[in-house]
């Protein structure tokens, strides 16, 4: 095998190894540093696995799902290099490991106010709708937006990231009703 075959070899185990169990997988497992790291350490992970991970690498790629895989874990290594890197959010991100919390994800106002809209959600259809629904509402569009959610919170019932976004176009569109 050539080198950019073994290369390529070992980022498809990586990403299909770290996909698998992207919701149990703790920030520090994810990035490959031990929990009690520095932030140097944390922070030189992280752009180790941003030079072999980030999406921009493959974006001719032709398989799609591994594509996507790749992707949906660079986003992951982001968010716990974004939390590890931060002493509060560290120490909230470790109280919450603790009682089996793999992830740290603050939720102001129901989630109307994360870092990423869609940072909440988990089931990669319902992040879809949902980012129909955000281009909708950018759009004027608040029909199509309240579809989208809709469709988004059929397959995530219990998500207060997109009922909240239900609750404000329903709101906004009671208001032009008026």
């Amino acid at each position: 095998m050539t080198a950019p075959a073994v290369e390529a070899a070992m980022v498809r185990t990586l990403v299909e190894d770290l996909y698998q169990h992207l919701e149990r997988i703790p920030y520090y497992t994810i990035l490959g540093v031990p929990r009690n790291a520095d932030t140097d350490t944390i922070r030189e992970a992280f752009y180790r696995r941003a030079e072999t991970l980030h999406p921009d690498r493959f974006y001719n790629l032709a398989d799609t799902a591994l594509r996507t895989k790749i992707y949906e874990v660079y986003k992951r290594v982001a968010e716990a290099y974004r939390v590890l890197e931060d002493d509060a959010s560290r120490k909230l991100y470790d109280e919450g490991l603790r009682h089996g919390q793999y992830r740290l994800i603050r939720q102001e106002r129901e989630g109307v106010n994360l870092k990423q809209p869609d940072e909440g959600i988990t089931n990669l259809q319902a992040k879809r709708f949902f980012r129909l629904g955000l281009d909708c509402l950018r759009a004027g569009d608040l029909k199509g937006a309240r579809l989208n959610f809709g469709f988004a919170a059929n397959m995530e019932p219990a998500n207060t990231v997109i009922a909240a976004q239900i609750r404000d176009v329903d709101a906004k569109l009671k208001g032009t009703k008026g």
